[in-house]
């Protein structure tokens, strides 16, 4: 017998439904696509006594759209790839099946909506279903274990139990311990703005956005539990004013799409009071110009990584080294240059985390002395706080002018 050749074709919701309900192809069905490298034969596995197939190169070429009716969008559309296989033995056999539903995007701004779409269906859709009908509600402990499978896959790292607290406070317009019974609708999980008249996204837009800036900026931070992210600017602020001076923390904005946010405190210059400053949301494009660890050690203001972690502990291993490598390549005699990032109008107060020390956690101007610091730092830890030509000697020698003795 001649191994049997299989044809994908790309086929829309109706014609897939008329298919299961008949229970086999017409001769006259269309395609609802042009699919190039969609045939192929299958090959034999001895060992496990099975056929099969891997269509590796297999491209769209062309997609047929329906007339849409209504609110539906593009992204709803659902088809699905149908694969046929004719068997040759002592009479002729015809095999086919069906994939999980795709939907078909023309660019990038697209893929959100469409995951939303996807996800759904492959979650909370009945596998005995007539093509492709989905439930209109999900009980919220579903959709959130969902969320948290999707959100591991995507960043190493799934949400945690107070992280769904605050997505399901977020959807709900309410805090409350337990969401368990919350049902959610299709239209409020992609489609229905959150707080309408103040923000002009829905749930799975904003998360969907803070994603993929993890994903793409902020994985190693995220998955070593450097990146508070989930937590309100109010809890925030509540938890800052109760800890030291410099101590800071990472969330994710509620108001900027894809935005993660500094929020430190600091001392009220004469006065015996704490603030709290909430830096303007950094998006893709700023990490793209230099990264969120790079900005943290930029900032002598930012100390203690909540709730007591200097940030060269935390955050250390994240720093570019590659100080010395700029240097030498600028070619001829131009002078080299760095980044980094200042707040505006904002006193400077060195902090010893940057250059290796530890970081006070009582004082906003700890007192340096010469016996308590260790001031055998790497050479380029110091190149980016030192100019040219100034080496650990000068560094030390200019110290012990400023530092008292034991």
């Amino acid at each position: 017998m001649s191994m049997p050749t299989v044809e994908a074709s790309i086929i829309s919701e109706p014609q897939a439904r008329r298919i299961v309900s008949d229970g086999c192809i017409g001769d006259n069905m269309e395609n609802a696509g042009d699919i190039l490298n969609n045939k192929g034969t299958m090959e034999y596995t001895p060992g496990q006594g099975q056929m099969s197939i891997a269509f590796r190169n297999m491209q769209l070429k062309k997609i047929k759209r329906a007339d849409r009716k209504g609110q539906e969008l593009v992204v709803e559309e659902k088809f699905c790839i149908l694969f046929r296989a004719v068997i040759q033995a002592d009479r002729k056999y015809e095999s086919w099946t069906m994939s999980l539903p795709i939907v078909v995007t023309v660019h990038g701004n697209q893929e959100c909506q469409a995951q939303a779409t996807i996800l759904w269906d492959n979650a909370f859709s009945d596998p005995r279903r007539i093509p492709f009908t989905v439930p209109d509600q999900a009980n919220w402990t579903d959709l959130s274990t969902l969320l948290s499978c999707w959100y591991h896959l995507k960043t190493d790292k799934g949400l945690s139990f107070d992280h769904l607290q605050i997505l399901a406070a977020k959807l709900f317009g309410e805090s409350n311990n337990d969401y368990s019974a919350n049902m959610v609708s299709r239209s409020q999980f992609h489609k229905d703005h959150l707080q309408p008249g103040k923000c002009n996204f829905t749930l799975w837009e904003w998360i969907y956005s803070v994603q993929k800036l993890t994903r793409d900026h902020l994985k190693e931070a995220w998955v070593d539990g450097h990146i508070m992210g989930f937590v309100s600017k109010k809890t925030a602020q509540e938890i800052l004013m109760a800890t030291p001076p410099g101590t800071f923390l990472l969330r994710y904005s509620d108001t900027e799409l894809g935005g993660i946010s500094i929020v430190y405190n600091e001392h009220v210059p004469g006065q015996d009071t704490m603030h709290v400053c909430n830096l303007c949301p950094f998006t893709d494009k700023d990490f793209k110009i230099r990264s969120l660890a790079d900005r943290i050690k930029d900032l002598d203001k930012l100390w203690t990584l909540y709730p007591a972690t200097p940030k060269n502990v935390a955050f250390g291993k994240y720093w570019s080294r590659n100080v010395d490598a700029v240097q030498q390549s600028v070619p001829g005699d131009y002078i080299p240059h760095t980044l980094s990032m200042t707040i505006p109008n904002a006193s400077s107060t060195v902090n010893p985390a940057n250059v290796g020390g530890t970081t006070p956690d009582h004082l906003l101007h700890p007192p340096l002395s010469a016996s308590s610091m260790d001031f055998e730092y790497p050479d380029d830890e110091l190149a980016t706080y030192l100019s040219p030509g100034f080496n650990q000697s000068d560094f030390n020698d200019v110290l012990a002018d400023f530092v008292p003795g034991p």
